[in-house]
């Protein structure tokens, strides 16, 4: 019996360049967002005095007085983020088939194979996402619902902390309801890739099932691994306070790394997903009853032998 999180994290570990190839594609998106920005501000900035203000370190100040200019419209820049954060949607749901296909066999595939079990899965993995629009939907819906009632608890309850207790358990039920609905479909995607099933919505309820019956063992390895993360975001934290505003190749590299680490912390709960499932698969396999073995040859063969009645006699 395997160990999901553990042998997770080294399946992560073998295939890291899944985790270098998801990073580069996201930061050479992330350069070409930059470019409307640039285009924008460089005729603001290109003989302002605070232009250091930004390029040297960041003033919040200085950064909204500029957005407050007329001549500055962040529209286009706005427009750009979310066209290149669709298109890394896109890019993440195309390969999904193919990492799965990697953890599932454990080993390096051609780029043939792989990009086969991409294209093989897209369309399945798209119908997935449309499925999962709904569950994600009704947990953002409660957050809406959670600040909302708190905001009132916050002004009209006699006791003074009593909407700031209540928002952080209402938020904190929301966070493991979310990380349910992403488990939920983890499972269903990894149930894709390994049993080769074609009806999305018919297995998103059967995964639904599957997922809450062992809602304890699946949210606990996605929470460690939510909470393995938060510690690695409060250290880059930590440590970028401490970095001079000067030093921005520093910051940068630094906010880089921390990127790389969360992609990795993505696959990891992916990993793990499918090494449970493997394991609960081989676990809950109905044995298939062997045929009865024929008879040797020689037995078929062989003459009855007659017995004289007189010998028994």
């Amino acid at each position: 019996m395997n160990r999901p999180i553990r042998d997770g994290f080294f399946l992560v570990w073998r295939h890291q360049r899944l985790v270098w190839w998801i990073f580069f594609v996201n930061l050479f998106l992330g350069f070409l967002a930059s470019i409307p920005a640039r285009v924008l501000f460089q005729p603001v900035l290109g003989k302002s005095f605070y232009s250091n203000q930004l390029t040297q370190s960041f003033d919040v100040t200085v950064y909204l007085e500029l957005l407050a200019k007329p001549e500055v419209s962040v529209a286009p820049v706005d427009a750009a983020a979310a066209v290149v954060a669709f298109v890394f949607l896109i890019y993440m749901l195309f390969i999904s088939g193919g990492v799965l296909a990697v953890y599932r066999d454990d080993r390096k595939l051609s780029r043939s194979q792989f990009f086969e079990s991409c294209g093989d899965f897209f369309w399945r993995m798209v119908r997935l996402l449309l499925c999962s629009i709904i569950p994600f939907g009704v947990v953002f819906a409660l957050i809406a619902k959670v600040q909302s009632v708190t905001g009132k608890m916050a002004s009209d309850a006699p006791w003074e902390m009593q909407g700031f207790w209540f928002r952080c358990a209402g938020l904190f039920l929301c966070l493991l309801m979310a990380l349910f609905v992403r488990a939920w479909f983890d499972l269903a995607q990894t149930r894709t890739v390994c049993d080769r099933a074609r009806g999305m919505f018919v297995l998103s309820f059967r995964s639904f099932v599957l997922a809450l019956r062992n809602l304890p063992r699946l949210l606990f390895n996605y929470f460690a691994v939510m909470l393995v993360g938060a510690l690695l975001i409060a250290a880059t934290w930590f440590v970028w306070l401490r970095i001079p505003h000067q030093s921005f190749g520093a910051s940068w590299l630094l906010l880089e790394l921390l990127s790389a680490v969360l992609v990795a912390l993505r696959l990891w709960q992916r990993a793990s997903t499918m090494l449970w499932y493997e394991n609960h698969a081989e676990l809950n396999t109905v044995p298939i009853p062997l045929p009865p073995s024929p008879l040797p040859a020689e037995i078929l063969e062989a003459e009855p032998v007659l017995v004289a009645p007189s010998e028994f006699a």
